[in-house]
């Protein structure tokens, strides 16, 4: 029965992501310079992670940094708002065509505020030395990739911040200031591959910090920051799941 189980979940999870496959491919045609990338948190232990801390009635002021098209940890996030009265959540993707998406679907949400903002400026982000000296120094699943290949993932992210207009603009602190907001109930980071440590830093005072890729570049430091910290206890910690999640919660 478990088996059974296990294969149903898995059929529609490929059977979604066919889905949005086939709606990225006709959103290409208007935003040829977008990228669709489908749904990874998605009926997995850091979904149901997520819905459960989101059900809690201290959550009410929410952002996730790095919603893509908004078919996995977004739509985790929503169901586990969905019987709450009060809520307000912020949703950034800087992709033209994945920004587009994610307004598509939750066109219909009033407490739903989507941002094409970069999380932080690129000044923020790591030189390319530090980002070799990382790799070099500490193993991974970004181990995985060849240097060569990450270093150009860190050029093309500025670069497409630059050419976007983003680059100077930092998200987070954009919003916080234009909202009112001191700081989040919950924060999801799971932007920029080289961006976890600075969005971790910039919502320090959430009450919950959720970190994807903790067992890459992307939130590996930032969950060596927050275990050691004295304000955060670690709720639950992955290593193996896709390249690792973890849940903080403020003491």
């Amino acid at each position: 029965m478990l088996h059974l189980k296990r294969i149903l979940r898995r059929f529609r999870f490929h059977l979604v992501r066919l889905f949005f496959t086939i709606r990225a491919f006709r959103l290409k045609k208007t935003y040829p310079n977008g990228k669709y990338i489908p749904p990874e948190v998605f009926g997995d232990e850091f979904s149901a992670w997520i819905t459960k801390i989101c059900k809690r009635p201290d959550v009410k002021t929410l952002i996730e940094i790095g919603s893509s098209s908004g078919e996995g940890s977004t739509s985790s996030i929503v169901r586990g708002l969905k019987d709450k009265k009060i809520w307000e959540l912020h949703l950034l993707e800087v992709d033209e065509l994945r920004h587009e998406a994610l307004k598509r679907k939750f066109l219909s949400y009033p407490q739903i505020f989507i941002h094409r903002y970069s999380s932080v400026c690129t000044a923020q982000y790591p030189s390319s030395e530090e980002v070799a000296q990382f790799y070099s120094t500490t193993a991974t699943n970004l181990n995985q990739t060849s240097l060569e290949t990450v270093l150009v993932w860190l050029k093309d992210d500025k670069q497409g911040l630059v050419e976007q207009g983003l680059s100077d603009l930092n998200g987070i602190e954009t919003i916080k200031q234009k909202y009112g907001i001191t700081s989040f109930d919950f924060a999801l980071v799971d932007g920029s591959e080289f961006t976890g440590f600075a969005d971790t830093c910039a919502l320090i005072g959430a009450k919950y910090l959720l970190l994807d890729d903790i067992n890459s570049y992307k939130c590996y430091r930032a969950f060596q920051f927050l275990l050691k910290h004295p304000d955060y206890k670690l709720e639950f910690e992955d290593w193996k799941n896709r390249n690792g999640f973890a849940v903080f919660s403020k003491q």
